[in-house]
């Protein structure tokens, strides 16, 4: 399986079976967001904070509590193509600009969806979160370090 680290990093374009992509994706869709047709890092606010709205009574509709990121922190982009065919997903940068972040600090930020699938489903069998922080910290390892010396990547790619 291809490491989620490569990913992240994106030095060169990569070209991934389409059920490979869908495997490998879950791990690290969290460090993106969607626009039009291409990916942001996450870090990458590129929309001013929404304002609060005055409803008909003249009451003060508020948002909900969350703190505002500095705007720009990250500038990579990247863009997906999938042919008609489905048989391969050519994933590659858009511009040359690498994170300014490493992958824990995205992590920490979003949780990846395979993760957060994970804990949705052992909580369904209704166990306990400590049980479910167990099973988390026995039986799912990413050894992301070992990932970065073995595909060439750095701490902040």
């Amino acid at each position: 399986m291809l490491c989620i680290t490569v990913l992240f990093c994106l030095n060169s374009i990569n070209q991934l079976l389409y059920l490979q992509f869908d495997e490998v994706w879950p791990y690290i869709n969290s460090v993106y967001t969607m626009r039009v047709q291409k990916y942001e890092c996450r870090l990458w606010k590129s929309s001013k904070p929404g304002t609060a709205r005055v409803a008909a009574e003249g009451k003060v509709i508020k948002r909900r509590n969350s703190s505002v990121r500095d705007k720009h922190l990250c500038y990579v982009r990247i863009k997906t193509s999938r042919p008609v065919d489905g048989s391969a997903v050519t994933i590659g940068r858009l511009d040359e600009h690498t994170h300014t972040q490493d992958i824990e600090e995205s992590f920490r930020i979003k949780k990846p969806s395979i993760l957060v699938g994970y804990i949705k489903s052992e909580a369904a069998k209704n166990y306990s979160s400590a049980q479910i922080f167990h099973a988390l910290r026995s039986g799912i390892t990413w050894d992301l370090q070992h990932d970065r010396e073995h595909h060439g990547c750095s701490k902040g790619c």
